[in-house]
């Protein structure tokens, strides 16, 4: 059920809907299959690494301001590339990170996502916080304004060389990452519609250019 409704709500903005595709749907189940691993599997301990740790940190303050933003202007489509980007840091660097940090970020991701997928968020909640009551119960969490500030940039995002949108993204975004977030777009979905992209070329921390 949760990756019918995400699905729904990735297709694109609320009001204007996509059509359906059975292949596209592959993508969330993927996504779900990998939070539900990342918080039942313990990993194993690598070498502990305090510039990894903060990396983490701020990318889960990072993530939680575009999804607070988001669901409050009905973005449900970028708030979801978001949780799927966060996901992906999840994973890469849990390894080198200590418990108490791994666990926070871990109960910050499935807040951000119970909104979006009550169910799996609250089976997965009682796996990490028994006794805690039901996570829509819980206060949403708050981000620290001072661990993201900097880290933010202004990417413009043009359709064949035509500027037709900018971005709040963090710094050193990836290149796939940085494709997913322009192409989750509202406004940019809306002038792609029924147009084929044939490139996209990605200037990190400055533009992308779609070629149609």
């Amino acid at each position: 059920a949760d990756t019918v409704r995400c699905y729904l709500m990735f297709l694109g903005p609320w009001d204007s809907g996509a059509p359906w595709n059975p292949h596209g749907i592959e993508g969330l189940s993927r996504f779900f299959k990998g939070v539900w691993n990342l918080c039942h599997q313990e990993p194993e301990q690598e070498d502990f690494d305090q510039d990894t740790e903060n990396q983490l940190t701020k990318a889960q303050h990072r993530t939680l301001k575009k999804v607070t933003e988001d669901l409050g202007r009905f973005r449900f489509n970028t708030a979801i590339a978001s949780l799927m980007s966060f996901r992906n840091e999840l994973k890469d660097r849990l390894h080198f990170c200590r418990e108490s940090v791994r666990k926070e970020a871990l109960k910050s991701m499935l807040l951000m996502l119970a909104p979006l997928a009550p169910h799996i968020s609250e089976e997965l909640w009682q796996l990490l916080c028994p006794n805690s009551g039901s996570i829509h119960q819980q206060p949403w969490p708050n981000y620290d304004e001072d661990l993201i500030s900097a880290e933010q940039i202004t990417l413009v995002v043009q359709i064949n060389g035509k500027v037709r949108d900018r971005l709040q993204c963090h710094v050193g975004m990836e290149k796939k990452e940085t494709e997913e977030m322009v192409l989750a777009s509202g406004k940019i979905q809306n002038l792609l519609e029924g147009k084929a992209v044939r490139k996209i070329i990605v200037v990190p921390n400055r533009l992308v250019n779609l070629v149609v």
